[in-house]
């Protein structure tokens, strides 16, 4: 899962990085960070973000915790906010920004409720073409429609 990354071009970033926006901003365009998150399971990603994090103590698993973090932000689906809610419980290094950054930038979602089985009214009257005659006004030259 992780040998997809782009090790060396996510760890140039970090060393350039002044603030964890810019680091942000960056892995969020990141190929080998959207190709992760489009081929591994949120669940898989989150074991995986577990299991380093007490290996966090060079800076490549640092960088892939971070790349971790963001291919579950691009992903964005139910169990990857759920991680991000709770990112500070992880006691990851700039955890707090990924998530702040995540959930102010979200869209939020549009829920419409459409009833199928709704019937408009009926009304009392029934129009066919033999109540309705057409004619012109003289002066106007517009049509009218006049239901008898």
């Amino acid at each position: 899962m992780i040998e997809k990354l782009n090790k060396d071009r996510l760890i140039e970033l970090m060393l350039l990085a002044n603030t964890p926006y810019y680091l942000i901003r960056n892995y969020l365009e990141d190929d080998s960070i959207r190709i992760l998150s489009a081929t591994t399971s949120s669940k898989d990603i989150i074991e995986k973000i577990k299991e380093l994090r007490s290996k966090a103590t060079s800076i490549e698993n640092v960088v892939t915790i971070f790349a971790l973090i963001i291919s579950l932000m691009i992903k964005g689906d139910r169990e990857s906010e759920l991680f991000l809610q709770k990112i500070g419980d992880y006691n990851i290094q700039w955890g707090s920004y990924f998530a702040n950054y995540y959930f102010s930038r979200k869209r939020p979602q549009i829920v419409m409720s459409i009833n199928l089985d709704y019937k408009l009214p009926q009304h009392n009257k029934n129009y066919n073409a033999s109540n309705i005659m057409t004619t012109f006004d003289e002066f106007k030259n517009k049509p009218q429609i006049k239901v008898l």
